[in-house]
């Protein structure tokens, strides 16, 4: 399906500018009153110009294509009316988008109407695309928990009932679909999705992949037990995460064996507060202890492809309102101090995400009483301590270590706020699994 909309991402300024330079009131003075005729219809990428097509999806940009077409004003897709910019409209061509609604009165066709009410009606195929599985709530859910998954073209009827498959072929029963729309579907994971992989959703109109892994262990660097992937059981550093893991603490529940939680009050937003409130890994610390050098476990070179992502749980009973958590890989030079953190001089401030849900959620976050997954591009390490932009740039040789901190970030006036913050299954992922093209029909 990727092969599909990359068309739609194309805007060919060579049509374009036919488009804008052959459009003008003449054309359409000059068809006033005819009959708009249709020759064919072809994608509006200039590589397949000579390509004509019968039909096409939902939301992309094609051209139709034949004679006394200047004075086309309304443009219509089964019962959907698209978007007419006169500016693309001439004579020989009109280039429009699809409407990206499903129609309820299917007729297969698409009928074009002048200012004068002289139409053509011509046959054209409308195809819904296969539904698409952008993300879930929370990738490392157990059977038995309620997710969201989200994405979009979730359809279903009597007929052709929608069916969620978890990998190893666990699906979703009919009743444990609790909510649904297009784009969004909350359900309870089935008995016996506890794999790896990837999940599928099947409609009348084809099966979608999803474009994440649930339960993805392949890049994982600390898991807290040591038994997923590479992923580490403890950090190497001068904190390890050993002195704040728990299976169970103040009522959050494991999610998967134990988990660290950052836990207790920061006198301000400036408190860094390290033994509560951070882990460091370094491949290699100061007393020669050799670990995971994070670096093995992705394309480094390729790096601006992949986010790293964990689980979170912050209760509702002490919502997140105070600092940022700061995320840093280091390179395997950095170990035995801590000035990455703060250091405002040469190699330092160095660069950072900063994720600070409760900045723009009305000054208050937390996650629900359920475990979520949160994930973080790669590209956005780009911060100083203070969510400016970093003058130093990371490189492919910056991903060695990792290192997690609450503190700094939106400067706050309040003093003395807890707050408790449990991590899991941190690993680097792809931010989009690769998707399998399918030809055009």
């Amino acid at each position: 399906m990727k092969k599909f909309f990359k068309h739609i991402l194309v805007a060919p300024v060579a049509l374009m500018t036919v488009a804008m330079t052959g459009c003008s009131e003449s054309d359409a003075d000059k068809d006033k009153g005819k009959d708009p005729s249709v020759s064919y219809f072809r994608y509006t990428d200039p590589a397949t110009a000579n390509d004509h097509i019968t039909e096409a999806y939902l939301g992309e940009k094609i051209a139709i294509c034949g004679s006394d077409l200047g004075d086309v004003q309304q443009v219509w897709f089964n019962d959907q009316k698209a978007m007419v910019n006169p500016a693309y409209v001439t004579s020989e061509v009109i280039i429009v988008e699809i409407p990206n609604t499903i129609s309820e009165n299917v007729t297969n066709t698409v009928r074009l109407v002048t200012s004068k009410g002289n139409s053509a009606t011509v046959d054209f195929y409308t195809m819904v695309p296969d539904p698409i599985i952008s993300s879930m709530s929370c990738e490392w859910a157990k059977p038995g928990d309620v997710v969201d998954i989200n994405g979009d073209y979730f359809v279903t009827d009597d007929e052709y009932p929608i069916q969620i498959t978890f990998p190893g072929g666990a699906t979703v029963a009919k009743e444990d679909i609790l909510d649904f729309s297009r784009t969004k579907m909350t359900v309870k994971v089935p008995q016996g999705a506890d794999q790896e992989g990837r999940m599928t959703v099947t409609s009348r109109y084809g099966e979608g992949l999803a474009t994440f892994v649930y339960r993805d262990s392949r890049g994982m660097i600390l898991d807290w037990d040591g038994v997923r992937g590479q992923g580490l059981a403890i950090a190497n550093g001068w904190r390890k995460g050993d002195k704040i893991s728990y299976t169970d603490y103040k009522g959050i529940p494991s999610l998967d064996g134990k988990f660290i939680c950052f836990d207790g009050v920061k006198a301000d937003y400036n408190d860094m507060g390290e033994d509560n409130f951070s882990f460091c890994h370094w491949p290699v610390d100061e007393n020669g202890t050799v670990s995971l050098d994070i670096s093995t476990l992705f394309d480094t070179a390729a790096y601006m492809d992949y986010c790293l992502k964990f689980e979170v749980y912050i209760p509702s009973a002490t919502p997140w309102t105070i600092c940022a958590l700061n995320i840093l890989f280091t390179p395997a030079s950095i170990f035995g101090e801590n000035d990455y953190y703060f250091g405002e001089e040469d190699p330092y401030p160095y660069p950072r995400a900063m994720w600070v849900p409760w900045n723009s959620n009305g000054g208050s976050y937390d996650t629900g009483d359920k475990w979520l997954t949160v994930s973080v591009p790669l590209s956005e390490f780009n911060k100083d301590r203070y969510m400016n932009p970093c003058a130093r740039k990371m490189t492919k040789d910056d991903f060695a270590g990792l290192s997690m901190i609450v503190s700094w970030g939106p400067f706050m006036e309040e003093t003395n706020v807890p707050v408790t913050m449990a991590l899991d299954n941190i690993r680097v992922c792809l931010q989009s699994e690769p998707l399998p093209e399918k030809p055009k029909k």
